[in-house]
C-alpha cells in the first residue's frame, strides 16, 4: 500500500482484501487498529480526501456526521470501525448473491 494516499482507488482495494479476510478469520483488532491510526492521520492532513473515501467505500453518510459530531465516541477508531462494519455487510450480501463470472468470448483472441 502507498503511503502517500492510503486512500487511493488501488489501496481502498488493499483495504477491502484485507478487511474481508481478517473478517473471515473472526481478527480484526490489528486492522481496527491500523485503520484508526491511517484515519487519524487523513484527518490531520486531508479530511475532504478522507470524507470522499467513506463515499467511494459506500459507509453511511448519516453514521459518519453522527461520529464526526462526537455521538459516537473516539472518532478516529469509530470511523474504522464503520468501515469494517460496512466491508462485513457487503461480504455477507456477496456471499448470499454471489454473481457468476461474465466471460466475453471476444476477450480472448
Amino acid at each position: 500500500m502507498s503511503t502517500l494516499d492510503p486512500f487511493s482507488t488501488e489501496n481502498i482495494q488493499d483495504f477491502k482484501s484485507l478487511i474481508a479476510r481478517d473478517i473471515e478469520s473472526g481478527e480484526v483488532s490489528k486492522l481496527l487498529e491500523y485503520l484508526t491510526q491511517v484515519i487519524e492521520e487523513m484527518l490531520r492532513r486531508e479530511p475532504e480526501l478522507l470524507l470522499s473515501s467513506l463515499y467511494r467505500m459506500d459507509v453511511s453518510e448519516n453514521a459518519v456526521h453522527e461520529v464526526l459530531e462526537g455521538k459516537r465516541g473516539q472518532v478516529e477508531k469509530s470511523l474504522a470501525e464503520l468501515i469494517i462494519e460496512r466491508q462485513r455487510v457487503s461480504l455477507k450480501t456477496r456471499k448470499m448473491f454471489p454473481q457468476p463470472k461474465i466471460e466475453d468470448p471476444e476477450a480472448s483472441f
